[in-house]
């Protein structure tokens, strides 16, 4: 009994170590829309060859006042954005030119996620005015 009861403890353990700690995420398309009233220019693009990653740059034609990312995939989203960019952390974010380098969403998506392919629509907004509209599709995996 007591032998069956130590196993019982590190099987889990064991097992939690074998899975990996992010879904893997490879993308098959990055399309961005956007709004030329407020935006002058925009590139958006997949980081090849292991189509992993993702880069935009985009020209603010006006400044904006404030950022609401109220929900956690939002949220997410944003803050995995922002890690390798010049994006400023704090309102206001000024008309200008700003990148967003090699944004691996698959690193901070929680594992409960399903894997498997997927297609995402995230919209900007300002008021009542779309921004950029950016369509995603990929497939999430684990190791």
């Amino acid at each position: 009994m007591y032998k069956l009861y130590i196993l019982a403890i590190l099987w889990p353990i064991a097992d939690a170590a074998n899975k990996p700690n992010h879904l893997i995420v490879t993308w098959e398309s990055f399309n961005c829309d956007v709004n030329h009233d407020l935006i002058g220019f925009y590139r958006c693009f997949i980081v090849e060859p292991a189509k992993t990653l993702l880069t935009s740059e985009v020209q603010y034609n006006r400044d904006f006042a404030k950022i609401n990312a109220s929900l956690a995939l939002a949220n997410i989203v944003y803050n995995t954005m922002i890690k390798n960019s010049n994006y400023p952390r704090k309102c206001p974010q000024l008309k200008g030119f700003y990148f967003y380098r090699n944004i691996n969403l698959g690193e901070n998506i929680p594992l409960f996620f399903p894997t498997g392919d997927f297609k995402a629509q995230l919209n900007f907004f300002m008021f009542d005015l779309t921004m950029i509209n950016i369509s995603v599709s990929g497939t999430a995996t684990r190791k």
